[in-house]
């Protein structure tokens, strides 16, 4: 048997899946050539060394916190809904106050502006004494001028 061969079989043999005859054949060339047996000490080391480390053991009350710890989780979920839903109704309630205020607010700053009538009497006083509401003799003459075609000059 070729050291190759050895070296593909080397773990079923270790585990013992091997048939008698190539199980027989491999200790034969295990006896024989060293760097296969060294090959086949170290892997059997670590094979024993993997199966003790394989074994733990079981804590009893693993589920129980196990339980404990989905169902906090579920619960805090649940709780940190609320809390968002809370802040949402607590946001929505305090920008419809903000609003509600600012609209009374205009409404109060506006109704003070029309009941205060002295600033629009004191302009259309002034407005009239400089006859600024009524239109200009220029601008009279450049209406009628316009409606009969003729061009006036003004710089005469």
């Amino acid at each position: 048997m070729k050291c190759k061969e050895v070296e593909n079989n080397l773990i079923f043999l270790i585990e013992g899946d091997l048939d008698e005859k190539k199980m027989s054949d491999i200790k034969a060339h295990l006896n024989n050539c060293n760097n296969c047996m060294e090959l086949y000490e170290k892997m059997n080391s670590d094979f024993l060394l993997l199966n003790n480390e394989k074994i733990t053991k079981t804590n009893p009350f693993f589920y129980a916190r196990l339980v404990e710890q989905v169902n906090q989780k579920e619960n805090n979920q649940d709780s940190i809904i609320r809390l968002k839903a809370r802040q949402f109704y607590t946001q929505a309630a305090v920008y419809a106050a903000a609003v509600v205020l600012a609209i009374f607010l205009g409404v109060g700053l506006g109704s003070d502006l029309n009941t205060n009538n002295e600033i629009v009497i004191d302009y259309y006083e002034f407005a009239d004494s400089y006859n600024l509401n009524q239109p200009s003799e220029n601008i009279y003459e450049l209406e009628i001028a316009d409606s009969e075609g003729l061009q006036t000059d003004f710089n005469k």
